[in-house]
């Protein structure tokens, strides 16, 4: 028989590569724990901020990503588990080493399987970071209407700071969002993708986006922005189309609605410039009130009605 000190020696041994087992699997598993409690379920989600990931990632393939991620968690702790068990009760050191070895090949291999769903993971991350944090509890002032009709401008008019610019996931084009305090209190304005006359299943993410934050929005108030000018290469005939549309989807905003038509500094000076169905826009929306960004026209009666509009619940 071996001296006890050589006994002991082999306990530290195998002990030794048990430990290195597991150690290796919660190396390996604890951070893909973190991963998936770090990423809510579709489900868990604002609406609003739910859109969002269908627009970006997909709803679906979210949910299947986490999933793969958590079933790759717990292979690699059962897989660990069971081989550092299996090399605690090794007989001799030269057992142990073997066992640490098949082991540590075993929990690689389940690591590597699932390396592009990682990867997938990861690059999920760096898209949903992209998108803007919009806080549902604050009262949001949500412009929208045809592209280059003057939103973003409006956007850096109305904000009390230096708006943030958002890179969206799926589209070149910046979207401006803001905030601003009046009487105490906090508002978002944010700028949305414009929308064009088409039907509904012809629209693209940028027009789902904006849809979203008019339908999810509980909060939102709708400005609607139109340019009469004719620079903004929408008719329109067809601006006024969009604004039917979405009052006849969304009939509930209509209490919370601001009608603007922006660039009054060039209707003013290029009356040739004006679209003939003008006419038609302001007898649409009589409400409407003219606004340049340029020239300040009427910012602060406009910032009025938004607050006033607000309040109409």
């Amino acid at each position: 028989n071996p001296p006890k000190m050589v006994k002991s020696k082999h306990k530290r041994q195998i002990s030794s590569c048990a430990m290195k087992l597991d150690a290796l699997t919660k190396e390996l598993a604890v951070p893909l724990g973190k991963y998936v409690k770090g990423f809510p379920t579709a489900s868990r989600l604002h609406p609003f901020d739910r859109a969002l990931l269908h627009l970006t990632v997909g709803e679906d393939k979210y949910d299947r990503v986490l999933q793969r991620v958590d079933t790759a968690r717990k292979k690699l702790l059962q897989a660990g588990k069971a081989n550092a068990m299996r090399a605690g009760r090794s007989k001799s050191p030269r057992e142990a080493a073997a066992a640490l070895e098949e082991g540590t090949a075993v929990l690689e291999n389940i690591y590597k399987k699932e390396e592009a769903t990682m990867e997938r993971l990861l690059y999920y991350t760096q898209q949903l970071r992209r998108l803007p944090v919009v806080d549902p509890r604050l009262d949001t002032f949500v412009l929208a209407g045809a592209p280059n009709v003057g939103k973003s401008s409006l956007v850096s008019a109305l904000s009390s700071g230096q708006p943030e610019v958002c890179n969206y996931p799926f589209t070149t084009k910046t979207i401006k969002m803001g905030h601003f305090d009046f009487a105490g209190e906090r508002y978002q304005v944010t700028d949305t993708p414009g929308l064009l006359r088409r039907p509904e299943e012809e629209r693209n993410e940028m027009e789902g986006l904006t849809m979203a934050a008019i339908e999810h929005l509980d909060n939102a108030t709708v400005i609607f922005v139109m340019d009469l000018t004719g620079e903004c290469g929408t008719a329109v005939r067809d601006q006024c189309a969009v604004r039917e549309e979405l009052l006849e989807k969304f009939p509930d905003k209509a209490r919370r609605w601001v009608d603007v038509f922006t660039k009054a500094d060039l209707f003013d000076a290029e009356r040739d410039f004006v679209d003939p169905d003008c006419d038609e826009a302001q007898h649409r929306a009589p409400d409407a009130i003219w606004i340049s960004t340029k020239t300040e026209k009427n910012l602060g009666e406009l910032m009025r009605r938004m607050l006033d509009a607000m309040e109409r619940r």
